[in-house]
């Protein structure tokens, strides 16, 4: 199924902040199941309060899923996103372009 243009509006917007774009990235290159606050916080030094904050708007434009370990939560790349976000890109570009 292909995303519609609202939907493909809400991923770009979620990817507008370098962050969450660097976010993506470290996720779909390390693919990390255990990506946390504190990971995120010591990586790009930034307070928790802004991991979190970022790592939520991921979660909730489909990118990244989270799961709670007991007290803690994890997150990780959600790669049905990303390949509907791809295949968009794909119906739209031209063949060879």
């Amino acid at each position: 199924m292909i995303l519609t243009e609202n939907a493909i509006d809400g991923l770009i917007k979620a990817l507008s902040h370098p962050l969450r774009h660097k976010l993506l990235k470290y996720a779909a290159l390390n693919h990390p199941e255990n990506i946390t606050i504190e990971l995120v916080s010591t990586l790009y030094n930034v307070r928790q309060s802004i991991a979190s904050k970022h790592l939520t708007l991921l979660v909730e434009a489909g990118f990244l899923k989270k799961r709670r370990v007991g007290k803690y939560v994890t997150y990780a790349l959600d790669t049905k996103t990303l390949d509907k976000f791809i295949e968009y890109f794909d119906h739209i570009v031209p063949e060879g372009e």
